[in-house]
This record gives C-alpha cells, structure tokens and sequence, in this order.
C-alpha cells in the first residue's frame, strides 16, 4: 500500500516543481498576486474624496456622507474621481492583456542583445500578424497610460480643493498625500515601461524592469506552420484572384476585337461610299464630256451645212 502511494506523492510534487519552475507560470502566478494590490491601490488613489477623511459638523464624515453632494465642485470632484478610476481599469485591463501576452509569445534572455534591431530582428520569428497585434496592443497601452496620467492628474488637483473645505487637519493632509503619492511611483513606474522604442517589451509587473528580449521556444514550431499556412493561404488567394482575372481579360480581348472589328467596317464602310461617290463624278463628267461633244458635233454639222447650202446658191 505504501509503495504505490510513494510514486503518487512523488509525481505530485515533481508536477508542482515543474511548474513553479516553469518561466511563463512563475511569471504569471507573479502577475496575478500584483493585480490584487493594483486595484487596491486604484480605489483608494482615484476615489480621494470618498477614502480621505473628512469633517461633517465635528464628525469624521462616513462613506454615504461623502458620496452627498453639496456643491458644484463637489459634484464635478466625485464625476473625476469615478472617471479616474474607470480609466486606471481599462488601463489595468490593457496591461495585464499585454502581459499576458508577452509571457506567451516572448521569453527573457539575458544572453541575447536587448536593443531595439535586435528584438526587431528575433520577432521575425513570429507570424506577421501576431507581431503586429503585439505592437498595436503596446501601443494601445502606451496611449492610455497617458490617458490616464492626465486623468489622474486633474482628479488630484479638484479632489485636493474639495478636501480642504471639509478638512481635519493633519488627518486629512496625511491621508490625501498618501494616497497620491501611492498611484504617483505606479505611473512613473508605466511611464519608464511605455517612453520606449518600437521593440522593447519591459514587464509591467515583474521587478527590476525584466525586459523580454526573446521569443518563446514553445511557440516558433506552431509560429512555422502558421507562416506555411498563410504562405499557402496567400498562393490560394492569388490563384482565386487569376482565376477571377482570366475571364475579364478573356471578354477586354473580346470587346478590343469586336471594336476593331467594327472600327474596320466603318472604315470600309467610308472607303466604299466614297469610292461610290467618286466613280458617280467620274461617271457624270463623263456624261458631261459624251453631250458636250455629242452638241459639239451637232453645232459643227449644222454649221457644215450652212456653208454648203450657201455655196450652192452662190453657184
């Protein structure tokens, strides 16, 4: 009994070894321990007017007596604080997907070149259409970094004016500080990840700026039968698109004929008319010539005549 549960065990704690040791699932066990404390860190840093403690006629107000609007600013406060934080999610969300994908498709190797022509060079491995969607999802990322920088930034600056009118003094300074300072190193650490070239994937969530340099070695065989697969899906396209030509070009040489075809008969066409029509002048200056001797001759024979019958009588 004991012998068969040993293997068991063993194989148990093998399995667990290999996949602790295992570069994507550390790094993703890693990544997903850090998201928890990201959306911490987004509440309590975007919603500064609800988590700061405030003064409601001598009482440290409650979170329903935050959410009550009393004012312009108050309320424009509480619409940047919840679109603050609407906008750190979808940065969040974009984030972890580009994460998740470079851990993927992408491995850190610290024994090949990291700058941007040689990363550019080892994603060429890649089929090009995954490549591109790894470069369009970054830079998406990359813009709402920004986004969201500039978001948070006024959301500070109205949040900070709000507090101050319901302050408790150093309780309140203390806390609204914190908690920006607590989202400022979050976005200076986005910002060192985002202000790079083209090709260069820093991680977002993995210390020390680990930059995936590499691609992964369980992905270039399935990446060379995609490239075989489109290369054959292109020669299809390419062959249903001489298909489609062949017949257009088959009915252009038809209609060229048939133009010319009838470009020649309306030359012949013309060529026979006027050939109708000069054989018509000829033919009428030839009638023309044929009366006019034909009354030549009648004038000379009456005049012939005259003179012979003018003859006689003088004889």
């Amino acid at each position: 009994m004991n012998m068969d549960k040993k293997p068991e065990s063993t194989n148990l704690v093998s399995r667990i070894k290999d996949i602790v040791s295992d570069q994507d699932n550390n790094q993703k066990i890693n990544v997903s321990i850090s998201v928890v404390f990201e959306l911490y860190r987004v509440l309590a840093s975007s919603l500064l007017i609800l988590f700061v403690p405030q003064n409601c006629d001598g009482h440290l107000c409650t979170l329903t007596e935050n959410m009550e609007t009393n004012s312009q600013i108050y309320t424009t406060g509480l619409f940047f604080n919840f679109l603050t934080m609407f906008v750190f999610l979808a940065m969040y969300s974009l984030e972890i997907k580009r994460e998740n994908r470079l851990i993927t498709y992408l491995d850190v190797n610290k024994s090949m070149a990291a700058d941007n022509e040689s990363v550019g060079e080892v994603l060429k491995k890649l089929p090009f259409e995954k490549k591109n969607n790894l470069i369009l999802l970054d830079r998406y990322y990359q813009k709402a970094a920004y986004v969201a920088m500039c978001s948070f930034i006024i959301n500070s600056i109205i949040s900070g004016i709000v507090v101050y009118d319901y302050s408790l003094g150093n309780q309140t300074t203390t806390t609204i500080i914190t908690n920006i300072l607590f989202m400022v190193t979050k976005l200076s650490d986005v910002y060192i990840t985002v202000n790079t070239e083209k090709n260069i994937f820093y991680s977002a969530y993995l210390k020390g700026k680990i930059q995936y340099n590499d691609v992964d070695p369980d992905k270039i065989v399935s990446d060379i039968e995609e490239q075989t697969r489109d290369q054959e899906q292109e020669q299809t396209r390419d062959q249903e698109q001489e298909q489609t030509r062949e017949p257009i070009i088959v009915s252009q040489d038809n209609d060229n004929k048939h133009g010319w075809g009838n470009y020649l008969a309306r030359g012949l066409d013309n060529y026979t008319s006027n050939y109708r029509e000069v054989i018509e002048v000829r033919e009428t200056s030839e009638h023309i010539k044929s009366w006019g001797n034909y009354l030549t001759r009648g004038i000379a024979n009456e005049i012939i005549e005259e003179y012979n019958d003018v003859n006689e009588e003088d004889y």
